[in-house]
């Protein structure tokens, strides 16, 4: 189990090493903002349209984020020829396909988490006003 763990923990430190997910967060950031602003057929409290926009655009991104997380982790295996060295560790390719499994699970659980906190930040501050 522990090297299960060991290589789900790079994948997760690699999400936050690539500048994707800072371009989704910013993305994420700027579209509440920008929605907040807006004025749903003539209502003064729109936080029920924005809480559906935000739900929206935090599932979606971190569904793209986790599903190109995913897809790039065995060809940087391969590009960087540590998929062979890591394989000749005692661990076995079972072990080794269920830790990138599980740190991608848990990369994609970790940004809708970021991106959660982003929206209910956004959410409370248009309530306040």
């Amino acid at each position: 189990m522990r090297p299960i763990w060991a290589i789900a923990k790079l994948v997760i430190k690699e999400i936050f090493r690539k500048k994707d997910f800072y371009v989704a967060l910013i993305l994420v950031g700027a579209i509440l903002l920008f929605a907040q602003g807006m004025q749903f057929y003539n209502t003064k409290n729109v936080s029920r349209y924005l809480a559906e926009i935000g739900l929206a655009l935090i599932y979606l991104f971190s569904t793209i984020l986790c599903g190109a997380l995913a897809a790039r982790q065995y060809p940087s295996e391969i590009q960087g020829r540590t998929g062979a060295l890591l394989l000749s560790k005692p661990i076995s390719r079972t072990q080794f396909v269920t830790g990138k499994y599980l740190g991608a699970l848990l990369a994609g659980l970790a940004a809708f988490t970021v991106f959660f906190v982003v929206f209910l930040g956004v959410l409370n501050w248009k309530a306040e006003q």
